[in-house]
């Protein structure tokens, strides 16, 4: 049989008693099975219900014993493209078989169909015929996407397909059953996007996987390193411990040997301090007697006293005449030079100034100031005039002003064809302004198009609410001749041909009977007129603003040469202000100048005599002070050398007796019983050459001058810190030993009896005095902690070998983890791409379908990611729709008749099929339609699918009953009616075909073998 591709076909049938049983459906399933479609599942093993498809006796009610079940069967279709059918022909054979592989598919260029013999011989000859067609065979699970492309071809919902019934489809037609989730996802099977859904599946899982190993890792490695570390601080306090002890054992020693060479120093020094101080005691006495007799000559100093002060009295006076002359001399100087200079400067400032005083200046410079601001004022708002009007000036001059500018900029990069602004290009005679301005003011922002252009343009400026658009003629210059009406409108000088046919309909709606103002008779709207400047015509608006501009330039230039001349006056008041305030103060000063010049003169003249007098009376006082001063300070002097002397005696005596008690009291022996060695092994030890000599001076308490040790071995520096520095340093390390062990004990224990002494006395801070606790306590600490040195040597080394390769292991791990995390995030966002970009294309075309009814649709959906290895993708579409012009867009399940959801239903079915890039050439497929709808609904739905059909070459294949037939018969552009008129035929009758192909060349392709096909 033929099918005329791009329209709607009926499938219809005569069966025994109607059209029932007449294989209709078979036929569906085959032809469906044919060009790919995906609810046969051929990739979910769909496969094993392809048998199902082929000739069995007792379904077809025939006797088996007569007609033998079929175990092989062919469905051939031949393909071509309608500009050249002969070059492009192309012939597709799949076989069905009821053993496996139950779907073989082979193709080739060319009509390759079998038509020699009978039917018998036909299906003997069949197989042969099938692999002659040469090529490697198709699976089942890649001949679709191979000979059609990965999106389907086809959309159909048939009851049953071999032997596998259908899933709810929205092909039923019953949209309002479905949830929104459920129709997302049948609008992706419809539109073959739904097996992208699982594209990340084994992404999750191997994330999930990644992700639980990490975690197991973690965990083992968090236990293992609790138990490390266990073992490291037990190492760790011990190898501390062991340095601590090690330092204190040699700082101990350090601090006995320089304890030894500090005795033998101290008692050498003892012995020369006694000499030196008998000695000194001797020289002090006899000091003594000599200068007690001195002193008792020096005191005798009154006389002097009195002669000195009464010489000082009398000079102090004639000085302090002679500074007071001299002070008022200064100032009247001074006084007088200011003065002088003062007059000069006055005068030369007035410059002989005779006019008004300053008082009556001021006032004059007030007025003059304020009527300066009011001209300043009135020029900042004409310079804005200015800017304002060359802003639209230069607005006006690109034709983009307002509204219809802002669509002409969006329409530049969206359409090639012309556009242009009506208000612009439209230019009225002047004496018809009263007649046009109030005609075209409503339409000032509109953009005319050319008709074929209308639908971009409408498209790019979508996001500029409240655009007009005003179709003009087409731009094809055919077209655009033929539709545009001759001349222009009268009172139009001049307008762009998109906005001519406007401009007469313009005209012929619109009254003008009391101008300037235009009635709309049609929708009962006046249209008040009397614009003050042009509102139409783009050289108009501008020769206006320009006239308007200039006046606004001149205005301003005479309000700054109004302004520059305030300037002008405000400065030459205000110098002669200055002027006037000059010459008053020079009038003031002459008589000033006068009294002061006197005045200066006689103090002048009285200076010689107070100066001769000073001076006499200063050298007088002078003399009699130096004899005093000389006396008193030799008396001073010698009672100072005095008491000096007596407390030095006293200091002597002291030193004595102190030095006598430390000879008596010297604790030298202990500090040689501390150390046990000789003197040179005590030099040894501390890397001293010998003991330095004593300083002159030095007291025994004084200690050895670091300064002056000479180390023995030149390569490393001596021990010069003090013994108690030495034994604080032992003690401080062996407290930082036991502080160790003893915040340890937790987990090491006591090792022990000795160490359990140490750590006691430690913690009781036991009075150690002659060193005894801490001695046993550094022997028995050195000796458990040398026990476990070569243990605690390799613990370090086998911890860090073990997290080494833990860590190697996790970072590998955690590696993994993210690149798995990053692909899996790149994969679901490239799925949630593709969906949403479907989605879109499903929901423009929908509100393209609904809009040729008057009514707008649209779909509002949200695309989620599963969150788990386990979890679904989650698609949730809500269709909405307007269920009259005008009114709000309502959920597809909100409450309305069967008939008008099932037409909905279509139109979402059709949208899915129409939104594939290229759905010329695309099947649909309905099973029983029609279902429970009425007559007039009826003529509806069909209506629907038949424009579709015709408007975007997709071909709609239909079931329809007999009740069906009277409506579908007129609109459709081809039936096919199968024939099974007795249940004792095992095989159809030849299918009947009532049809039209405009295409003759088509219908010539296959027309020899229909024929020869039903000989």
């Amino acid at each position: 049989m033929a099918i005329v591709p791009g329209t709607f076909v009926a499938v219809t049938g005569r069966g025994p008693k109607d059209s029932n049983e007449s294989g209709k459906t078979s036929f569906l399933s085959a032809l469906a099975l044919l060009l790919g479609d995906p609810e046969w599942r051929m990739t979910g093993g769909g496969s094993v219900h392809a048998p199902k498809l082929l000739f069995e006796p007792v379904t077809a009610g025939a006797s088996p014993e007569v007609n033998e079940a079929a175990s092989i069967g062919y469905v051939v279709g031949v393909f071509a493209e309608p500009e050249d059918p002969w070059g492009s022909a192309h012939t597709v054979w799949l076989q069905v078989s009821a053993k496996s592989p139950h779907i073989e598919v082979r193709h080739k260029e060319g009509v390759h169909l079998l038509l020699s013999g009978d039917d018998r011989s036909q299906h003997e000859l069949a197989p042969g015929f099938f692999r002659a067609l040469g090529g490697k065979p198709l699976g089942a699970t890649d001949y679709a996407e191979v000979l059609y492309g990965r999106a389907p071809r086809l959309l159909a919902y048939i009851i049953s397909r071999g032997g596998m019934r259908s899933r709810p489809s929205l092909l039923k037609l019953d949209a309002g059953t479905f949830t929104p989730v459920q129709i997302g996802e049948a609008l992706l099977d419809l539109t073959g996007k739904a097996g992208m859904l699982a594209t990340d599946v084994q992404a999750r899982k191997d994330l999930a996987r990644t992700q639980k190993n990490l975690a197991d890792k973690l965990a083992d490695a968090e236990k293992s390193w609790h138990e490390e570390e266990i073992i490291l601080h037990s190492v760790e306090t011990r190898q501390r411990a062991r340095v601590e002890a090690g330092r204190a054992h040699l700082f101990w020693r350090l601090a006995s040997a320089r304890a030894a060479l500090d005795a033998i120093v101290y008692e050498r020094r003892i012995g020369s301090s006694l000499v030196r101080v008998e000695d000194d005691l001797a020289a002090l006495a006899a000091r003594h007697d000599a200068v007690q007799g001195q002193l008792t000559k020096a005191r005798d100093i009154g006389q002097l006293r009195q002669s000195a002060r009464s010489a000082q009295l009398r000079s102090d006076e004639h000085q302090r005449e002679v500074e007071e002359a001299n002070e008022k001399v200064g100032l009247l100087r001074g006084d007088l030079k200011r003065a002088q200079q003062d007059h000069r400067q006055a005068r030369q400032q007035a410059e002989d100034y005779a006019g008004p005083s300053p008082t009556e200046l001021a006032q004059h410079v007030s007025d003059q100031e304020a009527r300066q601001l009011e001209v300043k004022a009135e020029l900042l708002l004409a310079e804005g005039r200015v800017r304002a009007l060359e802003g639209e000036l230069a607005e006006a001059r690109e034709g983009r002003t307002g509204q219809a500018g802002a669509a002409l900029r969006a329409l530049e990069g969206a359409t090639s064809h012309r556009r242009v602004g009506l208000m612009a290009t439209t230019r009225v005679r002047p004496e018809a302004r009263s007649q046009w301005e109030a005609r075209l003011a409503p339409w000032r922002e509109a953009v005319c198009v050319a008709s074929d252009a209308l639908e971009d343009a409408s498209r790019a400026v979508s996001t500029l609410p409240g655009t007009i658009l005003i179709c003009g003629p087409s731009s094809e210059p055919e077209a655009a001749g033929s539709g545009a009406p001759d001349g222009l409108p009268e009172g139009i000088l001049d307008a762009d041909p998109l906005a001519v046919p406007f401009l007469h309909a313009l005209a012929d709606a619109t009254e003008v009977t009391v101008p300037p103002h235009a009635w709309l008779s049609g929708l009962g709207v006046r249209v008040i007129g009397g614009f003050e400047k042009p509102i139409a015509g783009q050289e108009d608006i501008c020769a206006h603003l320009e006239g308007q501009r200039d006046q606004a330039r001149a205005q301003c230039a005479a309000l700054e040469t109004a302004a520059d001349l305030h300037r002008r006056r405000i400065a030459e008041l205000r110098r002669d202000i200055k002027r006037a305030e000059a010459q008053e103060l020079a009038q003031r000063l002459v008589p000033r100048i006068r009294d002061l010049e006197d005045t200066h003169a006689q103090c002048v003249a009285a200076l010689p005599g107070l100066r001769t007098l000073a001076k006499e009376a200063s050298e007088t006082a002078h003399e009699a002070q130096t004899a005093f001063r000389t006396a008193k300070e030799r008396a001073d002097k010698l009672e100072g050398e005095l008491r000096k002397l007596k407390d030095d005696r006293a200091q002597a005596t002291r030193r004595k007796e102190k030095l006598e008690e430390l000879r008596r009291g010297s604790s030298t022996d202990r500090a040689r019983m501390i150390w046990t060695d000789s003197e040179e092994e005590a030099l040894e030890e501390l890397n001293w050459s010998c003991l330095p000599e004593d300083e002159p001076g030095a007291e025994p308490a004084d200690g050895i001058n670091s300064y002056a040790v000479v180390p023995r071995d030149t390569e490393r520096p001596p021990e010069v810190r003090t013994c108690a520095d030495l034994r604080s340093e032992s003690r401080s390390r062996l407290t930082a030993a036991l502080t160790r062990l003893a915040a340890d004990t937790a987990t090491t224990g006591v090792a022990t009896v000795e160490i359990a002494d140490a750590l006691h006395h430690h913690e009781a801070h036991t009075h150690d005095p002659h060193d005894t606790i801490f001695r046993g306590s550094l022997t028995a600490l050195k000796a458990w902690l040398d026990e476990y040195e070569e243990r605690d040597a390799g613990a370090r080394e086998q911890v860090e070998v073990k997290r080494r390769e833990r860590e190697d292991e996790q970072s590998y791990l955690h590696d993994l983890v993210e690149e798995s995390r990053q692909a899996l995030e790149e994969t679901q966002e490239s799925i949630k791409e593709r969906v949403h970009s479907a989605l879109d294309r499903i929901s423009n075309q929908l509100n393209l379908l609904h809009k040729k009814e008057g009514y707008a649709a649209d779909l509002l959906y949200s695309v989620s990611a599963p969150e788990s290895a386990e979890g679904q993708w989650i698609c949730h579409v809500v269709p909405r729709w307007q269920r009259n012009p005008g009114g709000s867009l309502l959920a597809y399940d909100a409450p309305t008749n069967t008939a008008q959801e099932k037409l909905f239903s279509i139109h979402l079915v059709l949208a899915a099929l129409l939104a594939a890039p290229d759905a010329r050439g695309r099947v649909l497929i309905l099973d029983e339609l029609g279902d429970s709808l009425g007559a007039e609904h009826r003529r509806e739905v069909i209506a629907a699918l038949r424009d579709a059909a015709l408007e975007h070459g997709i071909t709609v294949l239909a079931t329809c009953q007999d009740g069906l037939m009277a409506d579908v018969g007129p609109m459709c552009g081809q039936v096919l009616q199968f024939r099974y008129y007795s249940k004792s035929d095992p095989l159809n009758r030849p299918t009947v075909m009532y049809g039209f192909d405009a295409n003759r060349r088509r219908v010539k392709l296959t027309l020899n073998d229909l024929v020869v096909s039903r000989s």
